[in-house]
């Protein structure tokens, strides 16, 4: 679930510092083992944690596009996919605005998420502005209709701030640009082009004396990736990502630090991803099936 995502983050960072420290670089490109720690935690990072928001993210986004859907003369929402999971959603507050103009409708929404798993809660408080349009056989215009609707732009600046079941506190900014196109929205096919930005700044102490800083900036390019019938693994297309890591953690007996770039290349085809990660002169390559679970960048190993 997207806020379990978020507080697996914040403790394989924390675990992840304690098992990288230390790491020597080479002077020629090789290929790493797939069992380095250090690639473990930022295959996680990258590959669960923050890809994994970017399509919740985006389930949100069409359940605004659907709620434009249902301000037409005939009602009726674009997609299907908008189906009830274990966390609980309550919108605060929803102001809402057309441009005739641009054709753009801006939703401004504060929203908090409720999660619960294995009796512990979590919550998560949402809050921005959300802009979506529509194009109909090429044509910018007001509302989607089943028939002729062929593109969906959503624009989206979301600030976060996340609160787990151990005190554990972090804020989160998401920012993308996402083109939805197909002729077959009305059976969750379509295909996604777009770009996402998201930072992620952590400070907290655990109950075992740990304490860290944390910064952590990612970018995804979305290519050609293609849905059908449910966001999870993608048919086709390319999702190129790049982190840069920023951590310094300390306990009571010494201090552990962790910085750098990493980027992450995922090419899906069917039911399975090939994935290239790489960090200064070392790259980790495997072809795995995706994760039938529901998170469409995670594999089975």
């Amino acid at each position: 679930m997207m806020l379990k995502k978020f507080i697996l983050l914040i403790s394989m960072l924390s675990l992840g510092v304690l098992i990288v420290n230390g790491c020597s670089d080479s002077s020629t490109k090789t290929e790493g083992s797939l069992s380095d720690q250090e690639f473990i935690l930022m295959d996680q990072i990258m590959s669960e944690s923050m890809m994994e928001f970017n399509i919740e993210a985006l389930r949100l986004s069409l359940n605004l596009t659907d709620s434009v859907g249902m301000m037409a003369e005939k009602p009726r929402p674009l997609f299907g996919l908008n189906k009830p999971n274990d966390d609980i959603l309550t919108i605060s507050e929803l102001s809402y605005q057309y441009d005739p103009d641009n054709y753009w409708h801006i939703f401004t929404i504060t929203a908090s998420v409720i999660s619960s798993d294995f009796g512990e809660t979590d919550s998560l408080s949402v809050s921005g502005v959300d802009s979506i349009r529509f194009r109909n056989d090429g044509v910018l215009t007001r509302f989607p209709h089943e028939d002729s609707t062929d593109e969906v732009q959503s624009r989206v600046h979301f600030d976060m701030d996340a609160f787990g079941s151990l005190g554990e506190t972090f804020s989160f900014m998401h920012h993308a640009s996402f083109d939805i196109t197909g002729g077959q929205f009305e059976l969750d096919i379509f295909a996604l082009d777009g770009a996402t930005s998201d930072s992620v700044d952590v400070s907290f102490d655990d109950y075992e004396g740990l304490s860290c800083d944390i910064f952590l900036n990612a970018n995804q390019v979305f290519t050609e990736i293609l849905f059908n019938g449910d966001l999870e693994c993608p048919e086709s297309g390319n999702v190129s990502a790049a982190a840069i890591v920023d951590i310094a953690c300390s306990d009571s007996t010494e201090s552990f630090t962790l910085d750098g770039t990493w980027t992450a290349d995922y090419t899906f085809d069917g039911d399975s991803v090939s994935v290239v990660v790489e960090s200064g002169n070392t790259r980790w390559t495997y072809s795995e099936a995706c994760d039938d679970s529901g998170d469409p960048y995670s594999v089975k190993r």
